[in-house]
């Protein structure tokens, strides 16, 4: 037989829940956070700066890009009035004499050419440019027309070509597989003319 009815003793609560946190409140803490950050980002760029730049500071030197020289620019080495005597075979084989004048400026791409005996005169495309050569193309603005002196030669390309006692080379071609295998028609002696100046 069992004894008195024993009711069960009451299980005790458990460890109250910690407090609910509101997001409200973190926004601080991530504003603090974001700033830290933000501050350790600009450090960090002002030492690379810094230690990348340390050189040049120093010795107050000021880094420019170069530019390339321009391969076509005439240089100081032909810039100038050239003038001189030659000679031209045409298409019939006859040989005559001329006198020409070239004018070229220094950095410019392009001349004038002139030649008395045959009343004529062009322009000059420089090509290219060493130091002691220019290839350039030419055309003929006056006597290329239809019985003009110089209408079987209106375009063509022109060679300067330094010499060591200061004058050039002038050399003509019909085209530029004539220029590249040095079949010329025309040769002259060029020289500089000297710039004149006035004292008082």
């Amino acid at each position: 037989m069992q004894g008195p009815y024993q009711p069960y003793a009451p299980i005790p609560p458990g460890p109250p829940l910690p407090p609910r946190r509101d997001r409200a409140n973190l926004v601080p803490l991530f504003i603090i956070i974001g700033v830290l950050a933000v501050a350790l980002l600009g450090t960090l760029t002002y030492l690379v700066v810094k230690v990348g730049g340390d050189d040049d500071l120093r010795t107050g030197t000021v880094v420019t890009p170069t530019r390339a020289a321009n391969p076509r620019a005439i240089n100081a080495a032909f810039s100038g009035t050239w003038t001189g005597s030659g000679y031209y075979h045409n298409n019939d084989g006859e040989k005559r004499n001329f006198d020409a004048t070239l004018t070229l400026t220094e950095g410019g791409e392009t001349g004038t050419s002139s030649y008395t005996g045959f009343v004529c005169s062009g322009t000059l495309r420089v090509e290219s440019v060493t130091p002691d050569k220019v290839v350039m193309y030419e055309v003929i603005t006056q006597g290329n027309e239809p019985g003009g002196n110089c209408s079987d030669a209106a375009t063509g390309y022109v060679t300067l070509t330094l010499r060591s006692d200061g004058t050039v080379l002038y050399s003509w071609y019909g085209n530029r597989d004539k220029m590249l295998s040095g079949d010329t028609s025309s040769q002259a002696t060029l020289s500089r003319q000297q710039s004149s100046t006035t004292t008082t």
